[in-house]
């Protein structure tokens, strides 16, 4: 899991930019000057999905091979010490990429979901844990409250998604074309 997370955020930028997987007439704000953007980073996320998955699928296609080496008497013993520490960390990675999936663009209440289910102190101690993740995560939300409430806005979330357009390169020029679009 961990090598699967770590080949698809390093590999999900590259095949993005090759391969257009998300469908572009499925793309938030369509009719605004960073339709591009949004669409560059669902198909970011997608083929980050789609490379985490399929490592996986590689990994449980090798299985066979890994469990004969396995049964060499040193490593094997090796092998259930290492496996009682990873599959925790495991299972703590899945609940992470959980909170992180949902907290996306991808799902329009995940934010709310996460809020108001037993993965909220779960976030709050990931966040504070490891706090590379945090930015992501904060990100996320608030695309995510772009896109579901965009007549809601608040100043503090105007104000945010200026600063990560900025981020992203985006003039001061476009970005005031884009508010306009969407009626801000």
């Amino acid at each position: 899991m961990i090598v699967a997370g770590i080949l698809a955020w390093l590999f999900s930028p590259l095949l993005a930019k090759t391969v257009q997987i998300w469908p572009a007439d499925l793309t938030p704000f369509q009719n605004t000057v960073l339709s591009n953007l949004f669409y560059e980073k669902i198909n970011v996320t997608v083929c980050f999905l789609l490379i985490f998955f399929g490592v996986i699928l590689l990994m449980l296609l090798l299985h066979p091979l890994i469990k004969a080496i396995g049964k060499i008497p040193v490593i094997k013993q090796l092998n259930k010490l290492l496996g009682m520490m990873f599959s925790v960390l495991i299972y703590g990675i899945y609940i992470m990429i959980a909170i992180f999936v949902l907290n996306t663009p991808l799902f329009l209440n995940g934010g709310s979901i996460v809020e108001q289910s037993w993965l909220n102190p779960i976030k709050e101690q990931v966040s504070a844990t490891f706090s590379f993740i945090e930015k992501p995560l904060l990100e996320s939300e608030k695309l995510q409250n772009l896109i579901a409430n965009r007549d809601n806005l608040t100043v503090d979330d105007l104000n945010f998604l200026t600063e990560w357009l900025q981020g992203e390169n985006i003039d001061d020029s476009t970005i005031i074309e884009f508010f306009q679009q969407i009626g801000k």
